[in-house]
């Protein structure tokens, strides 16, 4: 089901990139049948919120058969999908700033902003060590997606909180959390980030064998890069064992160190096809 909606949402990104681009070359040429106008690009977008955006809680539901995005299992889209969501407004805002519209770029501004605090609300306001089933955090990519979104925000407005809570989502997932007891995505020994922490409640250390999955291997990579470029220059190294934050020569040393385990073990090399995971020492 993940890869999926994966799968929708990149189709959908798609879709927008090429119609931006499109809309862009109408002003010079004619437009090539079946391409995109730049009123296509804000008619989908608008759509696509008017249809699946809880205009109450500001989060967004799985479909358009639920009236509202109640939580996990009724109505509300999966904790890892709404910070795409998020982007995609984020999106749109930049688009409003490219082509000047001051009307669509204090609206999309401000959507961005009820967007972040109705997920803030709905999920235990970022307490990423909070594991509860329902409006917590029980899987380390769920956490990561966050990570690069909070980033990405923080680039576009510079909101202090942004890169606060993206750097402390970054260290949960790396290092694990004391209170809920799991020891962390990263692989000391053998290098990768795990999937998961099993069980959710009173978790045992990962093994070998526990599974290394793509969606969470690749956005840690994305996640520290996109760090490593908003992070202040001159920071000094944290003393801590589980640091709140890096230098951005942690985060770049990180995020390659991921990127090249993530083409060792993941990517078939003849065909640029990716594994879903690895599991210990076993075929992807």
């Amino acid at each position: 089901m993940k890869s999926k909606i994966l799968l929708a949402v990149a189709l959908l990104l798609a879709i927008s990139t090429t119609s931006v681009w499109a809309a862009d070359s109408s002003e010079k040429t004619n437009q090539k049948t079946g391409s995109y106008t730049n009123e296509d690009v804000w008619a989908a977008y608008e759509g696509f919120n008017n249809t699946l955006l809880d205009p109450d809680k500001y989060i967004y539901k799985t479909t358009s058969a639920y009236e509202q995005a109640v939580d996990r299992g009724h109505g509300a889209a999966a904790i890892w999908c709404q910070p795409i969501y998020w982007d995609m407004s984020m999106n749109a805002y930049k688009l409003a700033k490219a082509q000047k519209d001051k009307k669509k770029r204090a609206y999309y501004k401000e959507l961005c902003e009820k967007i972040f605090a109705g997920n803030k609300a709905q999920y235990c306001h970022f307490d990423f060590d909070n594991n509860n089933e329902n409006t917590g955090w029980f899987i380390y990519d769920d956490i990561m997606w966050w990570t690069i979104s909070l980033a990405r925000a923080y680039e576009l407005f510079g909101v202090d909180e942004y890169l606060k809570l993206s750097e402390e989502s970054f260290s949960r997932v790396w290092y694990g959390s004391k209170k809920v007891g799991d020891t962390g995505s990263y692989d000391k020994e053998n290098g990768g980030m795990f999937w998961q922490w099993q069980p959710i409640h009173n978790p045992k250390p990962n093994r070998p064998g526990d599974g290394k999955m793509a969606c969470i291997n690749f956005p840690t990579v994305v996640a520290a890069l996109t760090l490593y470029n908003n992070v202040p220059k001159k920071r000094k190294e944290s003393t801590e064992e589980s640091p709140k934050y890096q230098t951005r020569e942690q985060y770049l040393a990180k995020g390659k160190e991921i990127y090249e385990w993530g083409v060792e073990n993941l990517l078939d090399k003849k065909t640029g096809r990716i594994a879903d995971s690895r599991h210990g020492n076993g075929k992807p």
